[in-house]
């Protein structure tokens, strides 16, 4: 009873901890000085106090995981962990200005089109908000706001790429032209194509499967070369380029985001349709809105292999 009473009490304290400043320490110290009054053995409570700890540690790392709806809208000041790296003297930057939605922030990044360091045009991002399984996540796309702000006629040919054991896997471009505000680009994860250079299995699935980075670049080119780095290389470019709502969205048709599409997406769907509303995996002919020409592609999908 004594040992049952002491999990309990050591679970709560564990469980609530929240404080970076060395309250962990403290209770860690509460729970040992618990176990000194009722006499409990020591080697238990070592065992078991360091069970709590693995979990607490393992459940810290699984939130950090990419998940559905993951999404960089640059509201706080902040680059969100968007860099070019250290030796880039023009890293992406947090912009007060509005994006797309009105609302203020939004990611400014530049590039010199000349020179080594901060001449190509790219961003990554190797934040563990945007690491682990996509597949498991139910992420389908990637939708991203760009607007093209050069001024001197430069288009942007933007892409993603991932990175995992599967190696390299870029999508086709989208291309903003200089002047023309902002668009958004979907990228669906199901058409990425295997960047032979980079190595790894060349399969799909393992990289999606535990995706290490995430990049977006601009590229023309459907092979880019690989820099010292082992990253896909953007395009020098002399460019003034800004990006909001980075947004890890779903399957199409899966509009109850439960990762598959299925029976019960179908009330969902009619919801969204009947409501006008704008939901991204009930877009499915990708027409920028929710509509009667949506209803047979739907219905393709769900009766679909």
């Amino acid at each position: 009873m004594l040992a049952t009473t002491w999990n309990f009490l050591d679970l709560r304290l564990f469980c609530f901890t929240t404080d970076r400043s060395g309250s962990a320490v403290v209770e860690f110290a509460s729970s040992i000085k618990l176990l000194r009054e009722h006499k409990m053995n020591f080697k238990v409570a070592i065992v078991l106090t360091s069970a709590l700890f693995g979990l607490l540690v393992f459940s810290a790392t699984s939130q950090a995981q990419i998940s559905l709806g993951q999404f960089d809208d640059f509201s706080e000041v902040s680059n969100a962990g968007w860099t070019e790296g250290s030796s880039s003297p023009n890293p992406p930057t947090h912009d007060i200005g509005p994006g797309p939605d009105g609302l203020a922030g939004h990611l400014q990044n530049i590039s010199t089109g000349f020179g080594a360091a901060g001449s190509r045009w790219l961003a990554f991002n190797s934040d563990s908000r945007w690491q682990g399984d996509y597949l498991a996540a139910g992420v389908g796309a990637i939708l991203i706001d760009f607007d093209n702000r050069s001024g001197i006629g430069t288009d942007g040919n933007f892409r993603v790429a991932f990175n995992g054991s599967g190696g390299w896997f870029i999508s086709d471009d989208f291309l903003v032209a200089d002047g023309t505000g902002w668009q958004q680009g979907v990228f669906e994860l199901a058409s990425l194509s295997h960047l032979a250079a980079s190595g790894g299995t060349g399969v799909l699935a393992d990289t999606l499967s535990n995706v290490t980075q995430f990049q977006i670049f601009s590229s023309v080119s459907d092979t880019p070369s690989l820099g010292n780095s082992g990253r896909p290389q953007g395009d020098p470019l002399l460019a003034d380029f800004r990006l909001d709502n980075i947004q890890a969205a779903g399957l199409l048709g899966d509009v109850d985001l439960n990762g598959v599409v299925d029976f019960f997406d179908i009330a969902p769907f009619i919801a969204v349709l009947s409501a006008n509303l704008s939901q991204f995996e009930a877009d499915i002919d990708g027409n920028g809105a929710v509509d009667f020409f949506d209803i047979q592609p739907f219905i393709d999908i769900l009766a679909g292999p």
